[in-house]
């Protein structure tokens, strides 16, 4: 919106490119939509959505929606994708949020990481009768014996966070019969990892 109005000031703003910006605030506002419901079925434990989904596709469409954040934060993303990775049974906007959030989660581990090049790599790749993705950063790392502890509700090491992101990624992920969790790089940084069934291995 802030975007729109400053093109909207120039002597010759650019309408289509106005009418894009707004394009994206109509789909966005429909996106958040579409969470908060999601989120709530999956609190009330409703029956959910599952769909056969492209998993790469979800992660493609996160990085376009954070490109203009990461852009802003001096952060570069790098894509290593199964090309072969097969289908999954899921709730479209639940892994999409999880996705977000685990994307969210590395930008923030590095903005207290000065002078280090700022990227976050994200994976896909087949195992067994599923696949798993990785979300990589090259932050300060999770502390010691937190690995796990960061899934709990309420819980976190942020100074204004609520504790309630990875806790509801790990509720979406046990949800879709799969598993999250997180571990620190050797060199420097984590990754967190989920893993899915694939859709021909998903039983109703």
């Amino acid at each position: 919106a802030q975007a729109a109005r400053r093109y909207l000031a120039t002597a010759s703003p650019d309408l289509d490119e106005v009418k894009e910006i707004l394009n994206d605030i109509v789909k966005e506002n429909t996106r958040a939509s579409e969470v908060i419901n999601r989120l709530r079925a999956l609190l009330k434990k409703e029956k959910m959505e599952f769909e056969p989904l492209d998993l790469n596709a979800v992660f493609r469409e996160v990085v376009r929606l954070l490109h203009s954040d990461a852009a802003r934060r001096g952060t570069e993303f790098s894509l290593k994708l199964d090309p072969r990775l097969p289908a999954v049974q899921g709730d479209k906007i639940q892994l999409q949020q999880v996705a977000l959030n685990l994307v969210l989660n590395a930008f923030e581990a590095m903005q207290e990481c000065p002078g280090v090049e700022r990227g976050v790599l994200i994976r896909t790749w087949r195992q067994d009768s599923g696949i798993l993705a990785a979300v990589t950063d090259n932050g300060n790392g999770i502390p010691a014996g937190e690995t796990d502890k960061i899934f709990n509700a309420f819980y976190t090491t942020k100074p204004h966070g609520l504790g309630m992101g990875l806790s509801i990624c790990r509720s979406i992920i046990n949800s879709h019969q799969g598993r999250l969790w997180a571990e620190n790089n050797l060199a420097r940084g984590a990754t967190f990892y989920f893993s899915l069934p694939a859709a021909t291995s998903v039983h109703p």
